[in-house]
């Protein structure tokens, strides 16, 4: 139908038919009457899916004319096939991959130095604002495979301190590799040996794990490795950095302006804005002076 922009199949019933709800967008089913006859109209509104769809329709199209099926059934089982699809989960891509890869390498640091507890630490994969908190202390934690300290930032509040909070931005930069340095269900694995013995922190680390789409049925799928380029740098997230956030916006534009960005990404350049690997608070977090060793 080119006139409505889409593609759809229509077949005839006997009677008037029952017809299923769509749970998708873009996807309708319709029962139409004229001249005393009844028909459904399963159509799809997405141009980037009319080839995919075309073929499902053929489908429905066999299934009534060369076995015999109900056009409700084959309508049904179509639906049912969409809905299994639309339900699968996805794995991780390399982006992903990588950022979870930074948080597990800092969380094993973490556990080194203040005990397996540390796993409470861990928010972001919670939803959280930031992606680590203890005591005064939150940390982004940016990964990236580029040569520079180039992150990407992904809302206006992500370089935005907590109340009565100290926010700073763990910068790992790694290099990807079959045969060096570990994947992410060795990182997964080795953080699961620090936490033996505590089968509450075990058990929130699983939670977290599943929070970010990682599954341990899917380890086989992830086989990059990854090693660190040079050593993990804290960057302070005050008024030095240069970055966007809601006070800026409204600064600029007025009080309540802030709101009004619904989607706001940008990358980030970090580079020279790094604490000393001497700085005490370094040491604290990385516990020693070279923290990829």
């Amino acid at each position: 139908d080119p006139h409505r922009g889409r593609v759809g199949i229509e077949i005839e019933l006997m009677g008037s038919g029952d017809i299923c709800p769509i749970p998708f967008r873009s996807l309708a089913l319709e029962l139409k009457f004229d001249n005393g006859r009844y028909s459904a109209n399963f159509w799809i509104s997405a141009p980037e899916l009319f080839e995919q769809f075309y073929s499902l329709a053929t489908h429905i199209a066999d299934l009534v004319q060369l076995h015999g099926v109900s056009p409700q059934t084959a309508i049904e089982e179509a639906i049912e096939k969409i809905r299994a699809l639309h339900a699968m989960e996805s794995l991780l891509g390399e982006e992903k991959q990588v950022g979870l890869w930074g948080e597990l390498w800092l969380l094993s640091r973490l556990i080194d130095h203040r005990g397996t507890t540390a796993v409470d630490n861990w928010k972001g994969a919670s939803r959280a604002v930031h992606d680590f908190q203890f005591e005064d202390i939150e940390l982004e934690v940016k990964t990236t495979r580029n040569e520079r300290r180039r992150h990407m930032i992904s809302s206006l509040t992500q370089l935005v301190p907590s109340p009565d909070f100290r926010l700073y931005v763990c910068s790992i930069q790694v290099e990807g590799s079959f045969d060096k340095g570990r994947s992410v269900p060795e990182m997964v694995t080795e953080v699961e040996r620090r936490l033996e013995g505590n089968a509450a922190a075990l058990a929130k680390l699983s939670r977290m794990l599943r929070l970010v789409g990682f599954v341990e049925s899917d380890a086989r799928f992830y086989t990059t490795r990854y090693y660190l380029r040079n050593d993990p740098a804290l960057i302070p997230a005050d008024s030095d950095l240069p970055k966007f956030s809601p006070s800026l916006l409204e600064g600029e534009f007025g009080s309540g302006a802030s709101v009004r960005f619904d989607t706001v990404s940008y990358r980030l350049d970090l580079t020279g804005f790094e604490l000393p690997h001497d700085d005490p608070l370094s040491r604290k977090i990385f516990g020693k002076e070279n923290p990829s060793a």
